[in-house]
């Protein structure tokens, strides 16, 4: 009777250990899928600013040229009226 115990603990024991492994890596597969979907959204965060960063690159571009072109167009004016 008491090796048949013995048999039984130990089963229960493997049963235990086996149950604290599969919840184990069920926790840690879930942390796994949680960081690949936090780095998706950081690398889904990074394209984006790199696309405003790009737009605010030609906006800064574009207004310095609008400026120069003015500063031309005035210049050529003030020549212009000068002269008469």
């Amino acid at each position: 009777m008491r090796q048949q115990q013995s048999v039984t603990d130990g089963q229960q024991v493997a049963i235990n250990i086996a149950s604290l492994l599969q919840k184990t890596a069920g926790t840690s597969m879930q942390e796994v899928d949680n960081l690949i979907s936090e780095s998706r959204g950081c690398r889904a965060t990074a394209a984006r600013c790199a696309r405003v960063q790009q737009e605010l690159v030609e906006y800064a571009t574009l207004s310095q040229s609008t400026l120069q072109s003015t500063r031309v167009i005035s210049e050529s004016l003030r020549n212009r009226f000068s002269l008469r």
